[in-house]
């Protein structure tokens, strides 16, 4: 067997616990290797170690995922990823975590820490994959959240749904709002960056667009003073964010980019605490249709007292900026023709909601 060798290792801190270095290494099958089993004492792997790998999904063949042992033939590269990412968080009841459910979707309140959907070294411990075994059906993913990043999440369980849904978010329509905790005060408005694009993390963002990045958007629409626990001194802030793009880590990026990392997230220069060991981000309010039926889910806030959505608050603010950006008079980065007619696309969906 000739060996390839390609060590990956990486120590950037993480809010989580993480295994040993990431460790992946190709290996080229020679004439008298056929099987991973006959891999496996080549690579000083045991039997069963072998076996736990290749449950997780954690060994490629050609590019291709092998979810079994069998005949590979010679000349085949092997991708082995030896210390794959573990999410134990699967010992909860994944289906305490259903906000809701019909014969279309589901909404499911994810917990921090476990992935949205499958992992390149680990296709079994995330959401996706837990909630389709949980409820005995096929789910389809139509976003993500950061593993990192809590709150509410929608899976399709037919391809219908999973097809609007996408339609929705490029008109625009798709309303997603987060709660973040910050130790210093943001500004509310709205925030105009540009991301490098890249794989790895953390991500980069910019002040001004380059050949190697895409833009960034958001709208902070509110920020309070929240006091964590009564009597002490040290006070934090929530803050309620609209997101108008979808970029990975965006929120995270953008904040610690404008000096305020999130409580708790080490990998962008948040602290962690025994209140706030984890991110501090929480995808609180989701609003979307689906067969001309709208549809609006809120969760309890960071500051865990039930703080829904003010809906003509959201309103006001996209009103605001709005008229502000065709007036000419705003004051922060030009507001380019797709993101006013997704806010436009976004007041005309409010429109259609009761009045309270």
């Amino acid at each position: 067997m000739v060996l390839r060798p390609k060590i990956r290792s990486r120590s950037a801190q993480t809010p989580f616990p993480v295994p040993p270095p990431f460790r992946t290494e190709f290996f080229e099958l020679g004439e008298s290797i056929h099987s991973l089993f006959e891999v496996a004492s080549e690579v000083d792997l045991s039997p069963a170690r072998l076996q736990e790998l290749i449950d997780l999904g954690a060994i490629y063949a050609d590019g291709k995922r092998l979810k079994q042992d069998g005949p590979l033939p010679t000349g085949s590269v092997l991708r082995i990823h030896f210390n794959p990412k573990r999410y134990t968080d699967l010992q909860l009841d994944i289906q305490k975590h259903v906000v809701f459910q019909n014969e279309d979707f589901v909404v499911w309140d994810k917990p921090a820490g476990l992935p949205t959907h499958p992992c390149v070294d680990n296709w079994i411990e995330n959401l996706q994959e837990a909630g389709a075994r949980a409820l005995g059906k096929r789910l389809w993913t139509t976003h993500r959240l950061d593993h990192a990043t809590q709150g509410l999440v929608v899976m399709g369980f037919n391809r219908e749904f999973a097809a609007q849904f996408n339609r929705e978010l490029q008109f625009g329509t798709v309303i997603k709002v987060y709660d973040v905790l910050t130790a210093a005060k943001p500004p509310t408005g709205l925030w105009i960056h540009h991301m490098v694009e890249s794989k790895g993390s953390p991500k980069v963002v910019l002040n001004a667009p380059s050949n190697i990045t895409k833009p960034c958007k958001l709208l902070v629409l509110s920020t309070r003073e929240f006091e964590w626990t009564p009597g002490i001194a040290k006070k934090f802030y929530l803050s309620r964010v609209l997101l108008l793009t979808g970029r990975t880590h965006q929120i995270r990026a953008q904040f610690a980019h404008q000096g305020f990392p999130l409580l708790g997230d080490t990998l962008y220069g948040g602290y962690a605490s025994s209140q706030q060991p984890t991110c501090s981000l929480k995808a609180q309010t989701l609003m979307f249709s689906f067969r001309q039926c709208p549809y609006a889910f809120h969760l309890a806030s960071l500051s865990r007292v039930e703080e829904p959505l003010n809906v003509d608050r959201l309103e006001r603010s996209l009103k605001t900026v709005l008229n502000v950006a065709e007036g000419n008079q705003l004051k922060c980065p030009t507001l380019d023709n797709e993101v006013l007619a997704q806010i436009k696309s976004m007041l005309i969906w409010l429109s259609t909601l009761p009045k309270s």
